[in-house]
């Protein structure tokens, strides 16, 4: 684009036209957080650069290409297209927290210092800005700030066990232990006690660190010896118990990813989504939707839909319907076995949908 296309594009811009590329770039970014969420991070760059082309105005694109480079690696380019975006859109606190890590990464943490002191002047509760912060500061030979800054996401986050880390590493005897198992989880392992007991003639299934007991009729249990998190109690009502071929079990993963693509929040209050992968990587995903809008929302991984995992696990509260439920409202657990086909249980379309 050479100086007379830049100039027109922004004399567009202060008239409130939309630049010839506007609906292209819309088009694209539809599902490009999605893209990001799911870790498909070719597909971001190629589509980020896409949204550059045909509408360099938008900070989204330039946003999402730096999201790829730190993936990528390529930590220089990262920061001049989050530098970009951050001219686009002043005071968005996640390009800042971005440009802070990934000075981070390139071991510079005086510099990345700055990016972040911004990200929580403007968002205080950023609990990830406040880790950061406190990394830089400790390796900047600032001990009382960093134990200032864990302190801080201590507070915003009593129950964690990172910052309890960080601040009994920093010699700080006073930090309390975070709760060794949250009131919710035993809860469930209660539960899980309780269904197992009513089965007779259970099956047991083991795949790595997870462990499936499924009786017909009766509920079936998954517990995962390494992650006490990890467990799913279902009771009482109609499930499908068999096993899959692992063409079919790709072909449901890959169903699922496009499944993801119709909630909105309208039509879904909650998803979550776990896979254990046989190379040691795991994927996570979880959204949860109230009144429509999204009130919690936290991915990590590759959900990578060409590798048959050791555990794939999701569970769905929805109401639209799909080749997998019809609504899309229930839970879903397969385990590997070895050579054989893995086993499943299903309760989606199933169970009733929560009301709204």
């Amino acid at each position: 684009m050479n100086l007379k296309d830049t100039q027109d594009l922004l004399k567009a811009i202060k008239q409130g036209k939309k630049p010839p590329g506007a609906f292209l770039a819309e088009q694209l970014q539809t599902y490009l957080s999605l893209n990001i969420d799911f870790g498909d991070y070719t597909l971001v760059e190629q589509k980020a650069r896409q949204i550059i082309a045909a509408d360099p105005s938008r900070p989204e694109g330039h946003f999402a290409l730096g999201v790829a480079c730190i993936e990528f690696e390529r930590y220089t380019e990262a920061i001049e297209a989050f530098q970009e975006a951050l001219r686009l859109n002043p005071k968005h606190v996640t390009t800042l927290y971005n440009i802070g890590i990934t000075w981070m990464k390139k071991n510079e943490p005086a510099l990345a210092l700055p990016w972040l002191e911004k990200a929580l002047r403007l968002d205080g509760r950023n609990t990830g800005a406040w880790e950061q912060l406190g990394r830089a500061y400790q390796q900047t030979s600032c001990v009382k700030e960093a134990i200032y800054a864990w302190t801080m996401g201590w507070k915003l986050e009593p129950g964690s066990e990172i910052f309890w880390r960080l601040l009994h590493e920093a010699a700080v005897g006073s930090a309390p232990k975070p709760e060794a198992m949250p009131p919710y989880i035993r809860r469930y392992q209660e539960m899980v006690v309780q269904v197992q007991a009513r089965m007779h003639s259970p099956e047991v299934f083991h795949s790595g660190s997870v462990t499936l007991t499924v009786e017909s009729k009766v509920g079936f249990t998954l517990e995962d010896s390494q992650n006490p998190a990890n467990v799913t109690v279902y009771a009482g009502g109609p499930f499908e118990f068999g096993y899959i071929s692992d063409g079919d079990l790709l072909d449901f993963m890959g169903g699922i990813k496009l499944a993801v693509r119709m909630i909105d929040g309208e039509n879904t209050r909650q998803v979550a989504i776990l896979v254990h992968y046989q190379n040691g990587t795991r994927f996570h995903y979880k959204t949860h939707l109230e009144r429509g809008k999204r009130v919690e929302h936290d991915f990590e991984g590759r959900f990578c839909v060409t590798e048959i995992p050791d555990m794939f696990k999701v569970r769905m509260d929805a109401d639209f319907a799909s080749p997998y439920g019809d609504p899309m409202c229930g839970r879903m657990v397969y385990l590997r076995q070895g050579n054989r086909s893995g086993v499943i249980v299903n309760t989606l379309g199933r169970e009733r949908a929560k009301s709204k």
